[in-house]
């Protein structure tokens, strides 16, 4: 058995290998290395495989006049088919919000730009420092213009110079895998499920990178005292579909889940932290997270997939005993998502040792 690298060398190399799209080159590489690094804890590895709609476009922007190269990503599944965008409309949204207000926005913006006359959105979602904020998407519904999202500085560009976008897209049958990690088994002892996804959005250093490093350490450090079960799972841009995939097929002892959702580690994060435990343990794992400074809630309903944030919602309506912890942070979906300006090894020392002791009050107590 091999020594796990610290955990920002963790964290480092998973943004190395590119962006993290479910089903790319990336996302395979990824979790070959992951795979590699687990087995070398001794844990015995499978990676079952799950269908995803797999958004494949192409595009080519010109602004006149000439002007600096402003990328644009598309919003997923907003348009099929081949198109060129030479008047837009121009708007911002949050890209941020709950994703049911973001929509809802985002479908009144295209009704409005088909009613005035445009052929396609361009939308502001990110923050001047990070750049575009990308948004996740599960519904494969097309809009009836097709969606870009851009950053405050591209979209200046836009408003000052006539730009067209050549666009092309389709959907297609794909498949990409997941990781089950079993570490070996302790005869008598709990099983805890660990989960955590591997697919995001650029870099994601802290989106998932940061969550992964803590996961993997946490996970080896428990498995000295328990059964743990580490599921990572690809998909979570897509409506967690990997995520989903994992809690259905799922058919082990676990009596426990401890889920870390985006952000974890993150300076200037903020979190949902849910805890389905009874109100003594949930004490307990309070205690454990205060030197973080979080305090969990318990979810209504609390078998509601809806009442969780992020995977955890595809375990909810098992009803194991559960702790949930995800964030948002300022660099989240952007390209700004790289590992130094999004955490360091002391931040995510300290959110290791806190979670190790809330996952061991969750299943003890």
């Amino acid at each position: 058995m091999t020594d796990l690298d610290p955990l920002f060398e963790l964290v480092y190399r998973y943004s190395q290998f590119g962006f993290h799209r479910t089903g790319t080159l990336s996302d395979v590489q990824t979790q070959a290395w992951l795979a590699e690094l687990l087995r070398g804890q001794g844990a015995e590895i499978s990676m079952p495989s799950f269908d995803y709609p797999h958004y494949a476009y192409a595009y080519d922007l010109q602004l006149e006049p000439a002007a600096e190269v402003a990328d644009v990503v598309p919003l997923f599944f907003s348009f099929q088919g081949q198109t060129t965008v030479t008047n837009p409309l121009i708007a911002e949204v949050d890209g941020h919000a709950a994703e049911p207000v973001m929509f809802a926005q985002i479908d009144h913006l295209v009704e409005a730009g088909l009613a005035a006359g445009h052929d396609g959105v361009i939308l502001q979602t990110g923050t001047t420092e990070a750049g575009v904020c990308a948004i996740n998407r599960s519904r494969e519904t097309a809009c009836k213009l097709p969606v870009f999202l851009a950053s405050p500085q591209r979209l200046r560009q836009f408003r000052t110079a006539a730009a067209s976008i050549s666009f092309a897209a389709e959907t297609r049958s794909a498949r990409a895998t997941n990781i089950v990690a079993r570490f070996p088994v302790r005869e008598g002892a709990p099983t805890l499920v660990v989960t955590t996804p591997v697919s995001g959005w650029f870099n994601c250093a802290g989106e998932r990178g940061a969550g992964l490093a803590v996961a993997l350490h946490s996970a080896v450090h428990l498995s000295r005292h328990v059964n743990v079960e580490l599921l990572l799972a690809s998909g979570h841009e897509l409506g967690f579909r990997g995520g989903y995939a994992l809690a259905e097929d799922y058919s082990g002892a676990a009596t426990s889940v401890l889920h870390l959702g985006s952000c974890i580690a993150n300076f200037d994060a903020s979190f949902d932290v849910n805890c389905s435990a009874p109100p003594r343990v949930r004490g307990g794992v309070d205690r454990a997270l205060s030197t973080l400074g979080l305090k969990s809630e318990l979810p209504h309903p609390v078998h509601a997939p809806e009442a969780w944030s992020g995977e955890s919602s595809c375990w909810a309506p098992k009803g194991l005993r559960m702790l949930s912890i995800a964030g948002l942070a300022p660099n989240y979906h952007t390209p700004a998502d790289l590992p130094a300006a999004v955490t360091d090894e002391n931040l995510l020392q300290r959110t290791t040792d806190a979670i190790v002791q809330a996952a061991q009050t969750l299943y003890t107590g």
